[in-house]
């Protein structure tokens, strides 16, 4: 495992915890028991898909549930991965319930939080969220649903790339699936790194002028930014793949701002 990547370690299970019944499959509530380990406390986000729980130790982790084949299939391939600005995932439970992924908990929010703030609330998540994406490529896969929301922050506001539901192999045939950002006309072409890219310009198109690409008004940038902010412009401005900005320039320019407030990035 890569230097500074996190596994998390399962615990042995409770015994005599009550587990779901059938009948209480589609209401998942406070103080219910998922499997012999996970008290649920409280749904995440909106959609009610992900709840905190906590494990036999006392562990807060976080309980992804959704189809059993495309959960599982999500599941293997962040697994498989190991990169400490990668979702750490624990196990996959089966139950009557459903099916559950577990993972680490994620208390710091995500980038949405951050959109228009000035660089230094967000340009080391950024830089982090770069070094994702470079192990990512460098195996081979799109990410292919980049967005603020899918970049969560731990307690020390370190970057996760989150959600890879709708991740494939570069070169497989296009799939819409559940990608939230697609460039503009977007054909049936094979998946490219550039789809991730574009995505990219368009998370940072959103952090720079607080809205998304596209919307008004954008709020202006201060002068610090503004050799990012032409650099996201041109990806998202340009039509012919092979003329824009690739990741290694992001991530000069990243750097090279993270120098001149004094910050990591």
């Amino acid at each position: 495992m890569p230097a500074g990547a996190r596994k998390l370690t399962p615990e042995p299970g409770r015994s005599g915890r009550a587990r779901i019944a059938p009948d209480q499959r589609q209401r998942l509530a406070p103080g219910l028991t998922i499997g012999a380990d996970y008290r649920l406390e409280r749904p995440l986000g909106r959609r009610g898909r992900v709840w905190l729980a906590t494990d036999a130790s006392g562990l807060q982790v976080a309980l992804k549930s959704g189809p059993r084949a495309a959960l599982a299939e999500e599941h293997a391939a962040v697994a498989a991965l190991a990169h400490p600005n990668i979702l750490a995932v624990k196990e996959l439970i089966d139950v009557e319930a459903g099916c559950f992924s577990v993972a680490e908990y994620l208390p710091g929010g995500d980038l949405v939080s951050l959109a228009g703030l000035h660089a230094r609330h967000w340009l080391r998540a950024v830089g982090a969220l770069i070094d994702a994406l470079e192990y990512l490529h460098g195996r081979g896969l799109v990410h292919r649903d980049l967005k603020p929301r899918n970049v969560m922050l731990d307690e020390g506001e370190n970057a996760r790339l989150i959600d890879f539901g709708s991740a494939l192999p570069v070169g497989s045939a296009w799939s819409r699936g559940g990608t939230t950002v697609v460039p503009p006309a977007r054909g049936s072409d094979p998946v490219t790194f550039g789809d991730d890219l574009f995505a990219l310009a368009s998370l940072l198109h959103e952090l720079l002028h607080g809205v998304p690409a596209g919307h008004a008004p954008r709020r202006p940038v201060p002068a610090g930014s503004m050799e990012l902010a032409r650099l996201v412009d041109s990806w998202l401005a340009t039509e012919v793949e092979s003329g824009r900005p690739d990741l290694l320039q992001f991530r000069a320019v990243i750097k090279s701002m993270g120098m001149d407030q004094g910050i990591s990035a």
